[in-house]
């Protein structure tokens, strides 16, 4: 009996052994790297699979998390759920992410029973240089070594050397190139790996003991050649040509290996009104421009240009072709209305929907013109207009004016003998402006650069410039509210997504001048430079533009380029979305006017809302024009700004300054 219970107690504890679950996890990856919050040239997400290896009866589920993890990177916990045997933890690293080597365990634990494995983690650096090919698409051939020039474009304040090569990939391999403190060219040597042929896209990487930067290119892996040979390719390969504007065609000469000469490509046949230049490509290069332009004889018209590529010396019988197709645009003919005469600097103006024009002067007073007839507004602002560039400045109505007849102005005022700017809210009633509401208070003013442009976004919130007001490292502080731009609330609060609490949306900005939401979703700003580079923007939250320290489109990283820059300066001023019938060549494009040079430009946009073509409808006609806005017929009303003391040549006229209608 004794040794029955005995037996029986051993197999209930063998029994109970073999039931219980036990479990080892191992990690596709033994280390990873991430950068510090997203951003072009950034990879701030990485990936590692956890493969569960369970043994005894019982399959429970596993939950998987990552312990140690330094400030600023995530790791979301998941489960592994019975019957299964892998899952991904995904690993992200923020802007607050603070750079290093870190050593982190992914833990599994099932029940009472658990298992983890080191991982490695480094985090790098917000990167102070980026990496530049020289070019974005290029031609490998199967079994032979093509070259690449990289260019590293360094900030000032960085010193140290920068290895480049091609991340790891299953398509071409390379020999990294480290560039000592102060190179900035590297030649890599791109060599095919046993892959089948057709386009791959990979990333070169430059990368610094703290911080590193990646790039794409395209790559086309060919077979192997048999004859001397090239492809003819033409960016784009479309082109709109507005009339008297210079375009520009990006030719490019992809070789195969036996192929190693020059290449002189030109038009087969121009037709009449356009004007087409010619190219020759040396044996070292692989692109070039040619440069195309329509006279005002052109008309509108759709042309089909077929180019000709053809080697040189040896190499003269390989000829390849390439048909770009052209859209000519005439110039439109515009008629002009003075509507009124002897307005005192008036700044800006917007349409309501019953077709009234709402306009600010200067010097403090408020106008509405409707039928023909300017009608003077009563305010009880304190406005500060000593001459310069304070005053009465920019104005909005509500999205819901016609309801609520709020009207939102933005100016100068004066405290204890310091220049400020304000934002406020007004109500119109009758032929008054009453009950003011300060919005936003203590805004930085000067004699010059005081922004203050307003627009109502698509999410109902108000949108307002802010100058530098004279002092350029005022941009650069995200706690001073000059040289941005502010994004309240209409009563004056603050969004809880604004990106640094305030009502600081953007920064980096010297006087923008003009604002307009597009449908596309774009905020698009007109910006004034010191000596050159004038911008076009497309503005974006928590965004640096740049100024002091970076102008015009330069590509620097941690700075958001413009789209558009104009060099000598021009001066843009106010900012529209064409919206309407009279003027379909304009519809939904950007139009703007300049102060100094007097124009008012069309900008016609891609896809994308970038700029396409750049025309000039009006070029000094009327001196000066401050602003503009489209009328709910389809014309075009502008304002003259003459009397603001920078008029040049005949102007001001003695009907300065003028609201004018422009029509066909």
């Amino acid at each position: 009996m004794k040794h029955t219970l005995l037996l029986i107690l051993l197999l209930t504890l063998l029994s109970a052994c073999a039931s219980k679950t036990t479990f080892q996890i191992s990690l596709s990856k033994e280390a990873i790297e991430l950068d510090q919050g997203p951003g072009e040239g950034k990879n701030n997400t990485a990936t590692v699979t956890v493969t569960v290896s369970r043994s005894g009866s019982n399959s429970a589920p596993v939950n998987l998390e990552v312990v140690d993890l330094p400030t600023g990177v995530t790791a979301t916990p998941i489960i592994i759920s019975a019957g299964k045997t892998n899952g991904t933890l995904t690993f992200i690293a923020n802007q607050g992410a603070e750079a290093g080597d870190y050593d982190v365990s992914v833990k599994g634990i099932s029940g009472s029973v658990s298992s983890e494995r080191p991982l490695n983690l480094k985090v790098f650096a917000n990167s102070n240089f980026i990496i530049i090919p020289k070019l974005s698409t290029l031609t490998l051939e199967q079994g032979l070594t093509t070259p690449l020039e990289v260019q590293i474009s360094r900030d000032v304040s960085f010193h140290g050397a920068i290895t480049v090569e091609v991340e790891n990939n299953p398509f071409v391999e390379t020999t990294p190139v480290t560039l000592a403190d102060g190179e900035t060219t590297a030649q890599l040597e791109l060599r095919p790996l046993q892959v089948s042929s057709g386009t791959k896209t990979v990333n070169l990487l430059a990368q610094s003991d703290e911080s590193r930067y990646t790039s794409p290119i395209t790559l086309s892996v060919m077979p192997p050649a048999a004859d001397p040979n090239f492809e003819l390719n033409l960016n784009p390969t479309e082109l709109e040509l507005p009339w008297g504007i210079e375009s520009k065609l990006t030719v490019s000469i992809l070789r195969n290996s036996r192929f190693t000469g020059a290449v002189d490509i030109k038009p087969l046949s121009v037709p009449e009104g356009l004007s087409v230049g010619s190219l020759s490509i040396a044996a070292s290069e692989q692109s070039g421009i040619i440069t195309l332009e329509a006279s005002e004889t052109a008309g509108s018209n759709d042309f089909t240009l077929v180019f000709e590529a053809t080697g040189t010396g040896e190499f003269a019988a390989v000829k390849n072709t390439k048909s770009l197709k052209v859209n000519s645009i005439e110039k439109p003919t515009i008629k002009s209305e003075v509507l009124a005469k002897g307005l005192s600097v008036p700044w800006d103006i917007e349409f309501a929907s019953d077709g009234s024009l709402y306009m600010t002067e200067r010097a403090g007073k408020t106008k509405r013109y409707k039928d023909g007839i300017v009608t003077e507004l009563s305010n009880t602002l304190q406005v500060y207009a000593p001459g310069g560039e304070p005053g009465l400045l920019g104005m909005t109505l509500d999205p819901a004016f016609a309801s609520n007849n709020f009207l939102y102005v933005c100016y100068t005022y004066l405290d204890s003998g310091v220049h400020e700017n304000r934002i406020s809210r007004l109500t119109v009633s009758g032929n008054s402006l009453i009950d003011e509401k300060i919005l936003v208070n203590e805004i930085p003013g000067g004699s010059i650069h005081d922004g203050c442009r307003l627009a109502f976004g698509p999410d109902g919130n108000l949108y307002a410039s802010t100058g530098d007001s004279g002092y350029p490292n005022f941009s650069q502080d995200t706690k001073n509210l000059a040289g941005k731009i502010l994004r309240i609330k209409s009563d004056g609060g603050i969004p809880s997504d604004n990106p640094f609490g305030t009502a600081v949306w953007t920064y980096g900005l010297r006087n923008t001048q003009g604002l307009v939401f597009h449908p596309n979703g774009n905020l698009y700003g007109t910006e004034h430079g010191d000596a050159d580079n004038d911008e076009i923007n497309i503005l974006k939250a928590n965004k640096n533009y740049g100024w002091p320290n970076v102008s015009g489109t330069q590509q620097r990283s941690g700075y958001e380029p413009a789209i558009l820059a104009y060099t000598p300066t021009i001066a843009p001023a106010g900012i529209t979305v064409y919206q309407g019938e009279m003027f379909p060549e304009f519809q939904n494009d950007l139009l703007f006017v300049s102060l100094k040079a007097g124009q008012l430009r069309h900008l016609d946009l891609k896809a994308d809302g970038t700029i396409n073509a750049d025309n000039v409808i009006i070029d000094y006609d009327f001196g000066r024009l401050r602003d503009i806005a489209v009328a709910p017929d389809g014309r075009i009303f502008i304002v003259t700004s003459n009397r603001d003391g920078r008029a040049q040549g005949d102007f001001p006229d003695a009907d300065d300054d003028r609201l004018i209608a422009l029509s066909k």
